[in-house]
C-alpha cells in the first residue's frame, strides 16, 4: 500500500472530499475526448497513485507519468489494464515524438515543479494540432486560508494566483480557456428508473445566484490549445457520496456514538478523581507529618551545611597545599625529564662512541693477528738464530781453547819474550 505522505492523493487514505476533488477533474477531462471516440491517445503528466489514470475506458490509449518510483509501482499494481500503461519520466522533458498525444493532463502537478515552464513548453510539443491541455491548480490566496494553521504544503515550489496563471498558459498556447473549481452543495434530481451500472450523461445545472469572484475559487483549471478551445458549459459531478444529507446523518451517528464513548469515558475519569480526591486527602495529612518532620531535618540540615562549610574550607586548605606539592613535583618532574633527556642523549654519543670502539677493537683485533702471526715467525726465526748462535759459540769456544794452547806454547812465549810474533790473545 503506498502511503499517504501529504505529496498525493492516495484512495482509502485520503476523506472522500478530498478524493471526489481530484476524481472530478478526470470526470471534467472526458468531455474533451467524447467526440473522438476510441481514438483518443492521452497523457496523464504526473499521475501519482494512477487511479484518474484508468477513467478514460473510451480512450485507445492512456499513459501514466511520474517522477515517483513507489507511486508508480502502487499504479501498475492496483490500476494497469488493457490500454493502460504507466511510465517514468521527467514532465520537464518527456519521451514521447512531437503531436503524439490527442489530449495531455497535468492535474495538480505544475505547483510541484521548480522549472514549470519547461513542463508547459514539453505538452505543447507532444500535443497533436488538435490537442488539448488540461491543466489545474490550487488558487493560492484560498489554499492558504484552507490549511490554516498547517502552513505552507513543503511539496508545492511554486503556487499562483489567478492573473499569473492565465499569463503563464498564454505565454504558451494561443487559446486558453480557464473555469473555477470548488465543492459546493447542491440539490439533486436523478431519475430513479436509471440503473446502478449506468451512469447519467447530461443533465441541467442550474445556479441561483452569481458564479463566486474568480480570486475566491478553490482550484483554477484551464484548457489550453492551438486552435479553439471549444465552449463547454458549466459541469457538476455527483459522486457515490452525493446525498451529503444521508452522509452527514451517518456522520452524525458515528459522532454520537464517539460522544457516548467519551461520556462514559468522563464518568469514569469522574469516579477516579473522587478516588484521587481521597487520596489526596490522605496525602494531605501524610504531607503534614512529613512537613513536621521535614522541619527538623532542615534544622538538620542547616548544621550539617554549616559543619560542611568548615570541612569545605579545610578542604580548599587541603587542596592549596596538594596544589602547590604537585606544582614542586611537576617542576621537579620537568627537571629530571630534562635530565632524562640529556642522559638520553648522553647514551646515545656513548652508544656512538661504543659502535666506534667496537669498530675499532674489530680493526685493532685483525692487526694483532697479523702481528701475532709475524711475531710467531720472528719467534721461530730467533730459534733458528739461536741455534747457529750457538753453533758459533761453540766453535768459538773451540777456536779459543786453541789459542789458548798456541798462547802457551814456548814458541809463542819465547817470540813475546823477544817481540817477535804475533800477540796472541786468547780472551
Amino acid at each position: 500500500m503506498l502511503e499517504f505522505t501529504g505529496e498525493r492523493v492516495v484512495p482509502g487514505q485520503v476523506n472522500p472530499d478530498l478524493l471526489n476533488e481530484h476524481l472530478a477533474r478526470y470526470r471534467f477531462a472526458a468531455r474533451f475526448i467524447a467526440a473522438r471516440a476510441r481514438g483518443a491517445v492521452i497523457l496523464d503528466a504526473g499521475c501519482g497513485a494512477g487511479y484518474g489514470t484508468r477513467e478514460f475506458p473510451g480512450a485507445a490509449s492512456v499513459i501514466g507519468m511520474d517522477i515517483a518510483h513507489d507511486a508508480l509501482v502502487h499504479a501498475r499494481s492496483s490500476y494497469a489494464r488493457p490500454g493502460v500503461y504507466f511510465a517514468r519520466g521527467r514532465l520537464e522533458s518527456l519521451p514521447f515524438a512531437d503531436g503524439s498525444f490527442d489530449l495531455v493532463l497535468a492535474f495538480e502537478v505544475i505547483e510541484h515543479l521548480e522549472n514549470w515552464r519547461d513542463m508547459l513548453q514539453e505538452a505543447r510539443r507532444v500535443l497533436k494540432p488538435s490537442g488539448i491541455l488540461l491543466v489545474s491548480t490550487p488558487n493560492k490566496d484560498v489554499y492558504g486560508v484552507l490549511r490554516g494553521t498547517a502552513g505552507p504544503n513543503q511539496y508545492h515550489a511554486h503556487e499562483f494566483e489567478y492573473s499569473e496563471f492565465r499569463h503563464a498558459l498564454q505565454a504558451e498556447f494561443p487559446h486558453v480557456r480557464l473555469w473555477s473549481q470548488d465543492l459546493t452543495e447542491a440539490v439533486a434530481f436523478i431519475p430513479l428508473e436509471t440503473s446502478a451500472t449506468r451512469t447519467v450523461a447530461a443533465g441541467a445545472l442550474e445556479a441561483a445566484g452569481d458564479a463566486p469572484p474568480l480570486e475566491e475559487a478553490h482550484f483554477y483549471l484551464a484548457a489550453c490549445g492551438a486552435q479553439e478551445i471549444p465552449d463547454h458549459s458549466p459541469f457538476a459531478w455527483l459522486p457515490e457520496s452525493g446525498n451529503l444529507l444521508l452522509e452527514r446523518e451517518r456522520h452524525i451517528k458515528l459522532l454520537c456514538g464517539e460522544i457516548e464513548t467519551k461520556d462514559d469515558f468522563l464518568r469514569q475519569l469522574h469516579a477516579d478523581q473522587a478516588a484521587l480526591m481521597s487520596a489526596n486527602e490522605s496525602a494531605n495529612r501524610e504531607l503534614r507529618l512529613s512537613n513536621q518532620w521535614a522541619e527538623g531535618l532542615k534544622k538538620s540540615l542547616e548544621e550539617s551545611g554549616a559543619r560542611v562549610v568548615t570541612l569545605q574550607n579545610e578542604l580548599e586548605a587541603v587542596h592549596a597545599g596538594y596544589r602547590e606539592r604537585i606544582r614542586i613535583l611537576n617542576e621537579e618532574a620537568a627537571a629530571r625529564l630534562a635530565w632524562v633527556r640529556e642522559l638520553s642523549q648522553q647514551i646515545e654519543g656513548g652508544q656512538a662512541e661504543i659502535d666506534r670502539l667496537n669498530q675499532e677493537y674489530a680493526r685493532l683485533t685483525g692487526i694483532i693477528g697479523e702481528r701475532t702471526e709475524w711475531a710467531q715467525s720472528l719467534g721461530r726465526e730467533l730459534s733458528e738464530t739461536q741455534c747457529r748462535l750457538e753453533e758459533v759459540r761453540g766453535r768459538l769456544t773451540a777456536a779459543q781453547t786453541q789459542l789458548r794452547a798456541v798462547a802457551q806454547s814456548k814458541w809463542v812465549r819465547a817470540g813475546r819474550a823477544i817481540h817477535l810474533g804475533p800477540v796472541i790473545n786468547p780472551e
